[in-house]
């Protein structure tokens, strides 16, 4: 696989990534609208409301829409998410990180300056090299090798 092609398999994930986690913010809205704890499992009746199922109907039929569409994106990004994993063993510690934090945390390159203390120049160093180096599934089920 090329740089780009590489590149190009990486930036996939990030799509999905941020539309996940727009919804799960959606979701846990409407589970606060309908008094329901974030990490409390749908029981048929919002908790605290005192209300009918059927008064807060609109806004569960909305969060059942989202969840579904979550666990769709969720489906589809862990075959992603597993194969850049995969392919992270074969790089450095440092082209690892990079890409990790940068691909699939959603830290940015001001982020991860701050946060590695390195400059610009060498982040982007590191993160092309990782590009280069990585090793990902091409179509077909085959790595680039």
């Amino acid at each position: 696989m090329t740089y780009e092609t590489n590149q190009a398999y990486l930036a996939s994930f990030i799509p999905n990534r941020n539309k996940v986690r727009r919804l799960y913010q959606r979701i846990s809205k409407l589970n606060a609208r309908l008094g329901v704890p974030a990490s409390a499992p749908l029981t048929g009746m919002p908790t605290g409301s005192g209300g009918a199922r059927h008064d807060f109907g609109d806004t569960i039929a909305e969060r059942d829409r989202l969840q579904s569409q979550l666990k769709y994106l969720v489906d589809e990004t862990t075959t992603i998410r597993a194969a850049i994993q995969a392919g992270l063993k074969g790089l450095s510690y440092n082209e690892s990180l990079l890409i990790n934090c940068h691909y699939l945390q959603g830290t940015s390159i001001p982020e991860l300056i701050e946060s590695v203390t390195a400059n610009e120049t060498t982040i982007r160093k590191v993160l092309d090299s990782g590009i280069r180096n990585i090793k990902l599934p091409v179509k077909g089920g085959t790595s680039n090798e």
